[in-house]
């Protein structure tokens, strides 16, 4: 029982990784869809940026009056970056996505 109990395990952790690999795959077509910017983490100041991020997590922040928004991705080492009008657009894209889904 055991020695089956094993694999199934590791196929499950296997396919849950790929599903949530796709879906940030997923996320990230939308972002650039919408208007927001890859932004490479090529200096100090945007790795520390990058590092103070909750990954695969769209993080909204204030500056000057004006919201932001930033989805890191570690692997990559690129902040999204986007404005009101870019994740206005990406929730009308996302919505778009969950019609057409359940329309399959």
């Amino acid at each position: 029982m055991k020695v089956l109990l094993v694999p199934l395990v590791v196929i499950f952790l296997s396919s849950c990784a790929a599903i949530e690999q796709a879906q940030r795959a997923s996320t990230e077509r939308l972002l650039s869809a919408a208007g927001f910017q890859p932004t490479p983490a090529n200096t100090a100041a945007r790795q520390k940026s990058l590092a103070a991020l909750t990954p695969y997590k769209i993080e909204r922040k204030l500056r000057g009056g004006e919201f932001y928004y930033l989805y890191a991705v570690p692997e990559q080492n690129l902040v999204f970056f986007g404005n009101q009008e870019a994740y206005g657009k990406y929730q009308e894209l996302l919505i778009q996505q969950e019609i057409a889904n359940a329309n399959l």
